[in-house]
């Protein structure tokens, strides 16, 4: 059952600790501060009238300055960023540094590489970037964006209670929910809670999650343990207009950092 967000001693909003929380998720299970911004950078964007890149150094505080030396030039204008938690330097690519500056995004809370179980119950990469204003899904070759949710429109995030790294994000914007895996979900969510500027977002853990794939088809994911205290996952998709589908699978391998 999901347990409402809670807020910790400083103010900020916090996973809830519940009975039973996976060893993988027990760093994010305190009251102290998740995290703090660890940089600003600042991402440049193509757009007429401005200083360009090489035009560029960095001041005394770190951030970008015009080169005194050197003429300003038309080509790129530079909005400045948060960057928090940005694993595979995603907010660098100059094709998300440009989708974040077309959609108003501010803050980067959140980037890894991640799977996506899609239809077929098959894991595909993906990439996960969460920001002050949406949670976007990208391709993991070029970037390009295949999901993109206001963080106010998600109502629930659920995470399985064992170490196999899968989640749920549930969203009303959408007729079908995400189903994810990552070794740093925990992460994800409480930067996802965090990012909320109310309290109507539910997160938690359990054993097993109903997924919506479409307006008429629901996935329900079930995790278990075996005899040899292996997880297992098991998939069956219900749907109105045709058979129920099964499908079971072990955790993926987690690539190295």
């Amino acid at each position: 059952m999901a347990v409402p967000a809670r807020r910790n001693s400083t103010g900020s909003a916090a996973l809830p600790r519940l009975p039973v929380a996976p060893s993988m998720d027990r760093g994010w299970q305190t009251g102290s501060p998740l995290h703090t911004p660890d940089r600003l950078r600042t991402s440049l964007i193509a757009s007429p009238g401005s200083p360009s890149a090489s035009d560029r150094h960095p001041n005394q505080d770190g951030q970008a300055a015009l080169s005194p030396d050197r003429p300003t030039t038309t080509g790129m204008t530079e909005i400045l960023i948060s960057v928090r938690n940005d694993y595979i330097s995603a907010s660098l690519n100059p094709s998300v540094a440009k989708l974040l500056s077309k959609n108003g995004d501010m803050a980067v809370l959140f980037a890894d590489l991640v799977y996506k179980v899609n239809r077929k119950g098959e894991l595909k990469s993906k990439i996960l970037v969460l920001t002050d204003q949406y949670m976007y899904v990208l391709d993991h070759v070029n970037y390009s964006q295949r999901l993109r949710v206001p963080i106010q429109a998600i109502d629930e995030i659920k995470l399985s209670r064992f170490d196999d790294g899968f989640f749920a994000v549930y969203h009303a914007s959408e007729t079908k929910d995400q189903l994810l895996v990552s070794r740093r979900r925990a992460e994800f969510a409480n930067s996802l809670i965090e990012a909320r500027t109310d309290s109507r977002l539910k997160a938690g853990y359990s054993a097993a999650f109903v997924q919506r794939l479409d307006a008429n088809t629901i996935r329900e994911v079930t995790f278990y343990l075996d005899d040899e205290q292996l997880i297992h996952t098991r998939l069956v998709t219900r749907s109105t207009l045709s058979a129920v589908r099964a499908r079971e699978f072990s955790p993926p391998k987690f690539r190295a950092p």
